[in-house]
């Protein structure tokens, strides 16, 4: 009996030293119970990423689904969940391998009927929404339409698909790997008693949907069986604080464990505190203004003259980016290949601005109307957005411009940007490196341009490079002699975390890589 006793403890105390030695040399696996918390500007105004409307809050989305294609680093394409791709002479028929043993998080396995079923229901959509309210844009722009560019995607057999286009189309590969592309499990997409396709948050990204409180709270748990990186937490949890300076205390008190967008005039600060890390996103933000060109006084190339002249873009990387990016000179980011940067620009003439308002309306400025300059609440690009609508609406003022602010919750601003409503609307983008047809398919202008138009169409069906980068730079042109580039500064996003945190990093669109964050 007491050799038995011995034999036990012995046993008891060998266990007992291994799962030191394992907890102290894996701490992955402590990790595994690690919960992490990250308060937020906004959180998506859908779960659905085809009908997500703002890119920049899409980013707990890019944990949920996988699209066929993927950006690298580098802004190359790299194989998600297609494998592998062929194109035929004529660039019209795109065949995809897809790769096998993957699933979504509701059990059902991945394959070429899936995809199949998935673009139906981005199909019907782009129908159903058209002319009635603003959603699924982004396929209904580069896809579909009165001829859809799409023509069909069939299933070849379990693990290939196939797309046939009506016309060659330069950066299909771009397209298909933007966050509105993502694909849904075909239970997410299934048809309603209505007729109808309903929709549920299914993907094969490494986290599934645990909990959403729209505007308050996001809970996001570790999907095991995912195809790619197994996450090294349990959960992340998103909550809303839209107040910047609320989501620093409550991170350097250690009641959260990152803290998106952080103010310019607090970086120098957080650089010194030993117990936090900071991290800039790899896309740039974009700062600029949405002109609504079908009323006065941006109807007539005065008003928009002078409003170009009244807007100080090198005033405001000084003061309110300390320097940290460069002036808005293009429609397109400094990271385009097709970027011209020598373009000529109209300065900072406020007296200049005053005089051309002057002969619009007359010396007594009658039929002049106060102007709305809408801005978000809260963004995950910018900070503090209050503070830069204030900063615009003053130099505005003094420029002759009689404007009124209007701050607006995500879902009001997204219905002013896609409406058509509002006279001025501050814009706030996150654009990482991409195909120019692609980021420039991403600017919500109501302004439009024929000969943009067509200038944006020949580039996006040149196969080409040498006639499209022609084409951007026409485009790029017609923007400024028009005196709609609006865009104000390129800048950086940049987010707080504790020191604990290992593995932080943005991928190629900005967003967080939740799959590689462990403790």
């Amino acid at each position: 009996m007491i050799a038995k006793f011995k034999i036990f403890c012995w046993v008891s105390l060998v266990v007992f030293l291994g799962l030191v030695v394992w907890n102290v040399a894996c701490p992955a696996f402590q990790a595994e119970s690690k919960n992490l918390v990250i308060a937020v500007p906004s959180l998506p105004l859908s779960l659905d990423p085809a009908a997500e409307p703002d890119l920049a809050s899409a980013g707990p989305l890019s944990s949920v689904f996988d699209n066929l294609t993927a950006f690298d680093s580098n802004g190359k394409i790299e194989p998600a969940l297609a494998e592998s791709w062929k194109n035929s002479p004529d660039h019209l028929v795109w065949t995809f391998k897809l790769r096998s043993g993957v699933y979504f998080h509701d059990g059902t396995v991945f394959n070429a009927q899936a995809v199949v079923l998935w673009i139906d229901y981005l199909r019907y959509n782009s129908r159903y929404q058209a002319g009635r309210a603003p959603g699924y844009n982004f396929f209904t722009a580069n896809f579909a339409g009165k001829q859809p560019l799409l023509v069909k995607v069939v299933a070849l057999n379990e693990h290939e698909v196939q797309f046939t286009l009506r016309r060659p189309l330069a950066n299909f590969l771009e397209l298909l790997s933007a966050p509105a592309m993502a694909v849904t499990a075909p239970s997410g997409v299934a048809m309603t008693d209505s007729g109808r396709p309903s929709f549920r948050p299914i993907g094969t990204g490494p986290f599934q949907l645990n909990e959403w409180r729209p505007g308050q709270r996001l809970v996001l748990s570790a999907f095991p069986s995912c195809w790619r990186d197994v996450p090294r937490l349990n959960q992340v949890i998103f909550v809303v604080l839209e107040d910047p300076a609320l989501r620093l205390r409550e991170l350097e008190r250690g009641n959260i464990d990152l803290a998106m967008t952080v103010p310019v005039s607090d970086i120098d600060r957080l650089k010194h505190n030993p117990g936090l890390k900071l991290i800039n996103t790899s896309s740039l933000a974009k700062i600029a203004l949405v002109v609504n060109c079908s009323v006065r006084p941006f109807n007539d190339i005065r008003g928009r003259i002078a409003l170009a002249a009244g807007l100080p873009k090198k005033q405001l990387l000084h003061q309110l980016c300390l320097n940290r990016g460069v002036v808005g000179n293009s429609v397109l980011s400094p990271r385009s290949w097709a970027y011209v940067n020598n373009l000529k620009q109209i300065e900072y003439e406020p007296q200049r601005a005053r005089r051309l308002l002057g002969r619009l309306y007359g010396s007594d400025h009658r039929g002049e109307r106060e102007l709305s300059l809408i801005y978000p609440r809260g963004s995950s690009v910018w900070a503090d957005t209050e503070k830069l609508a204030t900063f615009l609406n003053i130099h505005l003022k003094d420029a002759g411009f009689k404007v009124k602010l209007k701050p607006a919750d995500p879902a009001e601003y997204y219905r002013f940007l896609t409406g058509r409503h509002g006279d001025l609307i501050l814009q706030l983008e996150s654009v990482p490196k991409l195909d120019p047809a692609l980021e420039l398919s991403l600017i919500r202008s109501n302004y439009h341009n024929g000969r943009i138009s067509c200038l944006l169409e020949a580039a996006r069906f040149n196969i080409d490079v040498a006639s499209r980068q022609a084409c951007y730079s026409d485009i790029q042109d017609k923007f400024n002699d028009s005196a709609v580039n609006c865009s104000l500064v390129w800048t950086s996003t940049v987010h707080a975390y504790r020191h604990s945190l290992q593995g932080v990093r943005t991928n190629h669109w900005g967003f967080l890589c939740l799959e590689k964050i462990y403790y």
